[in-house]
């Protein structure tokens, strides 16, 4: 016996580009069959003319500051992802933590998150921990401390991937950007980049 069977819902089957109609089956928190006539759960949802489908991915969102509350209501950002069927989100987007990573997933495993996150290691955020100038270029010293700092984000806190902001911190140069590329090489991560588009007119 199933826990749970969704009847009649519509599913994208992308191997053959259509849309077919299945029943779902779940057992433990988890799918356990999808055919064509299933009827035995303890209980059963008729999902006729909609379309059933798991959770959406959100790849850029911007994760809440919720180590001092700022965001106000714990979540609230996940709280309307989810609103929205958002399940798993992405954030430390742009070059932006708005906390370390450590803290955040140390947060969540003590409390729990309504979404799965996935964070990347934002480098404006180092930039700024560093105390260096948005218009300014990093120095060698400020750029391996910057190293050090993203690997141990990447190696052991977590970071699915590394995200640069070049917009925000329009002095970031391309031997900075490089330098940090090239020093983790040998992590399979994602790399974002938000374009520069800032400059002090004259």
């Amino acid at each position: 016996m199933y826990d749970l069977i969704i009847k009649n819902g519509t599913l994208v089957d992308f191997d053959k580009n259509k849309l077919t109609v299945k029943d779902i089956g779940i057992k433990d928190n988890k799918i356990a069959s999808i055919d064509s006539s299933l009827n035995s759960g303890r209980k059963i949802i008729d999902a006729k003319d909609k379309i059933v489908s798991p959770g959406f991915i959100d790849i850029h969102m911007h994760e809440e500051k919720i180590i001092d509350g700022e965001d106000g209501e714990i979540y609230d950002i996940a709280y309307k992802m989810l609103k929205m069927g958002v399940t798993t989100c992405v954030g430390g987007n742009c070059g932006n933590n708005r906390q370390s990573i450590d803290e955040f997933f140390n947060f969540i495993d003590s409390n729990g998150a309504p979404v799965n996150y996935m964070i990347f290691a934002g480098h404006n955020y180092y930039r700024n921990k560093l105390g260096i100038d948005r218009y300014k270029e990093a120095t060698r010293e400020q750029i391996e401390k910057m190293i050090d700092l993203i690997r141990e984000d990447i190696g052991k806190n977590g970071a699915v991937g590394l995200s640069f902001g070049i917009e925000y911190s329009p002095g970031i140069s391309l031997e900075e950007i490089l330098e940090i590329c090239n020093s983790i090489k040998e992590y399979d991560i994602l790399v974002s980049a938000h374009y520069r588009a800032d400059a002090k007119k004259e």
